[in-house]
């Protein structure tokens, strides 16, 4: 253990401010000590073996299956995602989504960034923010009216948007 020795010219003692840090030190380092030790002697005492928390044993923990990534037009998309509420859309985008559809317009952001919205019909569209911040489709000269197809996770959604980010084309 190291103990600090502070000196000031405040009217404190220095000594007894060493004291005290050195108190400090030794009771925070004995208190960590401790939970190690009861963690040990419970398994011993139970006659268990102690857990390990090692990798290889949370790489043997089943991990939930992961879902199809669904495909689907941005109109389609929007009308589902818009149905569901709460944890249903989890359960159904929570991989992501492969949505595809006409570009309603592209937008550069002040960091050079590109996004894209699909049109998802009737004043409503699909917000794609890009994991190469728009590079692909910058590169493809993607405008207005062109198709575009992009595997996504979905960030959310209001009255008549949703937004997809780490977007990359297909």
């Amino acid at each position: 253990m190291h103990c600090v020795r502070l000196h000031s010219n405040h009217g404190k003692d220095p000594m007894r401010t060493s004291i005290a840090l050195c108190s400090l030190a030794l009771a925070l380092s004995l208190t960590g000590c401790k939970k190690d030790d009861k963690k040990a002697e419970g398994s011993a005492k139970t006659g268990e073996p102690a857990a390990k928390a090692s990798p290889a044993a949370k790489a043997d923990e089943a991990q939930p299956a992961k879902k199809a990534v669904k495909t689907l037009t941005a109109p389609e998309f929007f009308k589902h995602y818009m149905s569901l509420e709460g944890m249903a859309v989890l359960d159904e985008y929570g991989d992501g989504v492969i949505v595809s559809g006409t570009v309603k317009q592209t937008i550069e952001e002040g960091d050079g960034s590109l996004v894209v919205w699909l049109d998802a019909e009737g004043g409503k569209w699909v917000s794609l923010g890009f994991v190469d911040q728009g590079a692909a489709a910058k590169g493809k000269g993607v405008k207005a009216g062109d198709s575009l197809t992009a595997q996504c996770q979905v960030g959310g959604g209001m009255d008549n948007y949703i937004m997809n980010i780490d977007c990359v084309m297909q």
